[in-house]
Formats: structure tokens, sequence, C-alpha cells
């Protein structure tokens, strides 16, 4: 005996012309756009390696006084082992100051006359204060890695060192990780010209020896 039910549903799906066409083509639609998106790769900053975040300052402005203290906060997915870290602030070519300690990974800078007390390198404010940075900030660790699930996304915080409020003006222009670049190579390099050099020699060497 026939399903009722069964039967129905099919009789009536052959009643409405391209029902299962259209579902068939729904289904291949999103897979297809599901493809074409790109998938998120994962960052992660080695040791030797460089996080490198360029950016500019237009109309600094914090909150109880001039903005006199900038802050990297890396938002690592996660740190493994992370310590020793070294950050250098650039304006274009010219370096301002290094912050360096034992510890990852929240380098902080200050002008001479800051109350923040934070641990922080003091530099020269006054491009900063001006808007006229082209400002640079590597940050490295000498140990351990970090890591994020998609491209790096660290946040620079600008404000009054006496306050706690983010001031405003200034805009991350890239963040990017500069590899370190490996040390072997050039001993390979210099191996692989060594190892010709004998060849030859030792190839000269027998010709002669044949000659005689």
């Amino acid at each position: 005996m026939e399903n009722p039910v069964y039967c129905s549903a099919y009789r009536n799906s052959d009643i409405i012309p391209g029902v299962r066409l259209s579902v068939v083509f729904s289904v291949l639609a999103v897979i297809a756009l599901i493809a074409a998106t790109p998938a998120a790769h994962a960052s992660t900053l080695n040791t030797g390696d460089i996080l490198e975040i360029r950016f500019t300052v237009a109309a600094p402005s914090c909150t109880g006084g001039p903005c006199d203290a900038l802050l990297l906060l890396p938002f690592e997915g996660g740190s493994y082992f992370a310590t020793d870290v070294t950050a250098n602030l650039f304006n274009g070519a010219t370096l301002l100051g290094t912050y360096s300690s034992a510890t990852c990974c929240a380098p902080s800078f200050r002008s001479s006359s800051s109350l923040f007390t934070g641990d922080a390198a003091t530099v020269d404010f006054t491009s900063i204060d001006a808007g006229t940075i082209n400002g640079i900030l590597d940050m490295s660790i000498a140990n351990g890695y970090l890591t994020w699930p998609g491209a790096p996304t660290p946040e620079l915080v600008l404000l009054h060192g006496g306050g706690i409020e983010e001031g405003s003006g200034l805009h991350i222009n890239s963040v990017s990780i500069l590899s370190a670049p490996e040390p072997s190579t050039g001993v390979t390099i210099l191996g692989g010209v060594a190892v010709l050099i004998l060849q030859r020699a030792r190839a000269n060497k027998k010709r002669a020896a044949q000659m005689r």
C-alpha cells in the first residue's frame, strides 16, 4: 500500500514546475558564494619578526591636557612564551625613542613632562602634537610568538598622561608583519658556490693529468 503522505508530497511537487531545480540551484549558489569568499588567514609574529604599524596624527585632542602618552595594544589572539619586547618609534626615518621590557607586550611612550606613570620610553612628542608625524612603530619579541586569527589587529592609544580617556586624531594607515630573513640562506648559497669551485678545480686537475 502506498504511503498517502509521501505520495501527496511527491505529487504536489510534480504539479509545481521547477520546484526541485530551484532548490538545487539555490544550494549550488550558496556553495559558490562560500567558495568565492576569501578565507581569513591567521597571522603569527615569530621571534625576530617585526610588527610594523604606520600611522599619522591630525588635530590631536586629549581630555585633560595635551596628548603626551602613546600606548601600543597588540590585541593578539594568543601569546605563547613571548618575552623581551622591543619597540621603536619613528617619525619617518628619524628614531624618536626605543622601548624595551623583559615582559610582553604593551610598549608605551611618553613625553618628558607627561604624568603617565606606566612603564614607558621618554620621547619628543612635538611632531605628534603638531599633527605632522609620519609615524612608524616597529615591535619585535626575542622569545616565543604572538598569533591573531586573521590579520594583525593592534591599536594605538593616544592620551593625556593624567587621564584615562583615549584621545582622538590618530589614524593607523597600515599594519604588517615583516618576516625575519632566514639565517641559513647566505650559508647555503656560499656552501653551494664552494662546492662548485671544488668540483671545477678537481675537473681541471683530472684533465691536466690526462694530457700528460
